[in-house]
């Protein structure tokens, strides 16, 4: 195996060491609602906001990137759970 074949192999086991984590905290109702919470805050579910600002909208562009690599992840691994996740999170406010 030459170093970009492991480096690729490396790559994958790293990835699928995150699946597993997430698959973790999406088994818990906790995890869930968090999951949910940080999406939401980071404003993911929303459409991108322009400001004046440049800063503020590169600010708000990066917690959006954030929470739409959740979303992304959970939609690859688990897409029936988001709708399950709202209405856990909803529950509790």
């Amino acid at each position: 195996m030459d170093d970009e074949e492991k480096i690729i192999r490396q790559r994958e086991l790293k990835r699928r060491q995150e699946v597993n984590d997430l698959l973790a905290v999406l088994s818990l109702v906790e995890g869930r609602r968090l999951l949910y919470r940080l999406i939401v805050c980071s404003g993911a579910l929303n459409q991108t906001t322009m400001t004046a600002d440049a800063l503020m909208t590169a600010f708000a562009e990066g917690k959006r990137w954030l929470g739409n690599e959740i979303l992304i992840d959970i939609l690859e691994e688990q897409p029936q759970l988001l709708k399950q996740m709202k209405q856990e999170y909803e529950r509790e406010e």
